[in-house]
Parts: structure tokens; sequence; C-alpha cells
């Protein structure tokens, strides 16, 4: 089992120092933890490179839909769903 922490997982979501690892992580054998409070952390840290542009509105609402959409918890989904889809429009 490999844990990820918030950091881990943004990398997952975004290409920066460290994103080939945390990759790699995901794609050994076994299951992939983490903390139930790191879900919220991603997307306040995906926020935040949106905010600092370092992400457009498109592969923001892409890396949030990726996250929501890979096993998430359904209230995280339930709540981000508007949003992301008022990013569309």
């Amino acid at each position: 089992m490999n844990y990820l922490d918030t950091s881990a997982l943004i990398k997952r979501f975004v290409n920066e120092k460290g994103s080939s690892l945390a990759q790699s992580l995901v794609q050994q054998s076994g299951p992939i933890a983490t903390a139930t409070i790191a879900y919220a952390e991603v997307f306040s840290g995906l926020t935040r490179k949106l905010r600092e542009k370092h992400l457009s509105k498109t592969l923001y609402g892409l890396a949030c839909l990726n996250l929501i959409m890979n096993g998430r918890p359904t209230s995280v989904w339930n709540s981000m769903k508007g949003f992301l889809f008022s990013l569309a429009t």
C-alpha cells in the first residue's frame, strides 16, 4: 500500500516537479491510501494554482473532474459538480 499526501495527490493532476514519481507510485500494484481531508486539500490546492495562473480554467476543471471520477466519495461529487459545470460556461 502506498500513502499519498496532499502534495503527492496534486502532482497526480498537475504537471510539476515530482509528478512522474507520484504517477509511478499510483501505477504500482496495490491500493493507494490517503487521509479523507486530503480531498478537500487537493481541491484547495488546485484552486490556488488556478488563482495564481498556474492552471487554466480548462485544466483546473479537468483536474477536479479527474479527482472526482477516480473513486472519490459521492459527497465530494455532489458538492463540486455544479461548480465544475459553471466553469465550462
